[in-house]
């Protein structure tokens, strides 16, 4: 039988990219061998068939097809227009490895997200497919297109490698500001996708990443949000589906052929994540493919769809979005207290100096009174104790006043903003109120993103940056600087915190001595200072990367 279900793709002019605007109200079921496609909807509604899962694509919805995965598009509304954007992988590879078993996600689950990482690809998108629909045959024209190409894929690998297969199946964005294990992660994703079909062991690639293999099945579980385990039948079963839809294959070679050392296991997995038995799967879905129906697909010239495209690129104000969120705070120490707007505020010195006393020094016996039968990731997995600081910070911010209440010391299965983890971690909240204990009863300023307290020519300032994307510089311009002053930083990182390390380890309640110093270690604030001579103006500056809080203390010497 000849099979067609492997559609191949026509690139034009040695042109290693190719740009098509279709007008579709079905497309069957199909693969690309040897390409990769970006789809974005620029007008109407589909529903796309892609691997194990559906999508419900809107108008601004972008996906990104892998080569091998079997794909297809059925219109709800009419006829969709979509741009479709495809690429050479053997021209791309080169320069980018791994580039056909990558995973790109661009199924954002955050507002910000969308607005600010998917903005800048949407523009990439249509600057590319204006350049090829031009149809410009000059050397220069080429090398603008491979550029833009690369530029695209640069995107892809900075913001969007990281994904999580969520409840429903599908492949979710989540961001994470650890590059290397996301780079730990995406070099063990294509090397199980390059080898899906041969025995693949957690311990050969975790000796391979130097790593232990406790700690690399709960590191997979964190990223990809299924075991090692699952994901490798996962990919199995998936790459089988062609082999069930465009073949007449047996079941059971199938099964052999992808991995599975046993018939029956590779039944489980396929029912696992499609739904049903795959001899079913074949009778009721061979006629959606390619080889057995022909798509309902019209091609539309760029002078057709550019009013599309200029009302897309009308909505994407790039040059708009900052890298950086900036904010100028300026201080002038020549004023007298009662000539500033200042006003007394109160907040909870007595209370951290009374737990201070009675359990710091005791943290020890706290760890012994863990019930070791609670199992932490029951209720932890969906806490983040940075967002619950920085809500404080804005609730105190908008109401001026910085009392805060006497929060409970342990975490506890019914309430999880304790000052201490369940193992007895110093967890942000509790470096929070270290830092709330050092303000000045004397409030002079606050606004979004900081608090500032003085007494007298000393001052004690609390910054925070609420975004969850972009990074915060707050400028502080002190002013008539007359004698010598000493100037402390503490950053309280929001991608160090015992409860993400912690996270890394399964939530494990009970872990041993050296795990503990090295998490510990790692979540202790960063410190920093200098000394300011008596001068008659000093600029300091403080970045924050997202969800990160900073105290800052600018005192006499």
């Amino acid at each position: 039988m000849v099979n067609y279900m492997k559609k191949n793709i026509d690139y034009t002019d040695n042109m290693p990219v190719r740009a098509d605007i279709i007008e579709f109200g079905n497309y069957p079921w199909h693969m690309h061998t040897n390409d990769i496609q970006i789809c974005y909807v620029l007008s109407g509604e589909a529903r796309m068939k892609f691997a194990y899962a559906y999508y419900h694509l809107k108008e601004n919805h972008i996906h990104f097809i892998h080569s091998y995965d079997i794909h297809g598009f059925q219109s709800l509304n009419g006829q969709c227009k979509m741009l479709v954007l495809s690429f050479d992988l053997d021209h791309f590879s080169e320069k980018f490895p791994n580039l056909g078993s990558q995973i790109f996600s661009v199924r954002s689950i955050n507002a910000d997200i969308f607005y600010t990482h998917q903005a800048t690809l949407r523009k990439q998108i249509f600057s590319l497919a204006v350049k090829l629909m031009r149809d410009e045959k000059n050397q220069n024209n080429y090398n603008n297109i491979n550029d833009c190409a690369a530029e695209i894929f640069k995107t892809l690998y900075k913001d969007f490698r990281n994904f999580r297969i969520g409840e429903d199946n599908l492949n979710e964005y989540r961001i994470s500001h650890d590059s290397f294990q996301t780079d730990r992660i995406s070099r063990i994703i294509c090397y199980i996708y390059e080898n899906y079909s041969s025995k693949i062991s957690l311990a050969a690639i975790a000796a391979e990443e130097n790593i232990n293999t406790y700690y690399l099945s709960h590191l997979f579980q964190r990223f990809v949000g299924k075991s090692f385990r699952d994901f490798i039948n996962m990919s199995r079963v998936e790459m089988s589906e062609y082999e069930i839809l465009a073949t007449d294959k047996a079941i059971s070679k199938i099964a052999l052929d992808t991995g599975f050392s046993n018939y029956n296991y590779y039944i489980d997995a396929f029912i696992k994540w499609f739904g049903m038995h795959p001899k079913k799967y074949r009778n009721e879905f061979k006629s959606e493919t390619i080889l057995e129906k022909d798509p309902e697909c019209t091609h539309l010239s760029l002078h057709d769809a550019m009013p599309l495209i200029e009302k897309e690129l009308s909505k994407i104000e790039i040059s708009n979005i900052p890298d950086t969120k900036k904010t100028h705070i300026s201080i002038n120490l020549s004023l007298k207290l009662n000539d500033r707007n200042s006003s007394k505020c109160i907040h909870s010195g007595s209370f951290i100096n009374e737990i201070s006393e009675r359990l710091f020094t005791h943290i020890p016996e706290i760890r012994g009174t863990v019930n070791k039968n609670i199992i932490p990731a029951n209720f932890y997995s969906r806490h983040m104790p940075h967002e619950y600081c920085i809500s404080l910070l804005d609730a105190a911010v908008r109401k001026k006043d910085l009392s805060l209440e006497n929060f409970q010391v342990i975490d506890t299965e019914e309430n999880k903003n304790g000052l201490f983890a369940i193992n007895g971690m110093k967890k942000p909240l509790y470096y929070l109120h270290m830092f709330w204990f050092e303000l000045f009863e004397d409030l002079t300023d606050c606004g979004p993103g900081y608090i500032v307290t003085r007494s007298s020519e000393d001052y004690s300032i609390i910054v925070f940056n609420d975004s969850s994307m972009l990074q915060s510089e707050m400028i502080f311009d002190f002013n008539n600087v007359s004698r010598k002053h000493k100037l402390t930083q503490k950053i309280i990182s929001a991608s160090h915190s015992c409860i993400s390390y912690w996270q890394q380890l399964d939530f494990t309640p009970d872990i041993d001595q050296e795990d503990y110093r090295c998490i510990e270690n790692m979540t202790i604030p960063e410190t920093s200072f200098r000394i300011v001579p008596g001068m008659k103006n000093y600029q300091h500056t403080t970045r924050l990367e997202p969800m990160d809080i900073a105290h800052i203390k600018f005192f006499r010497e």
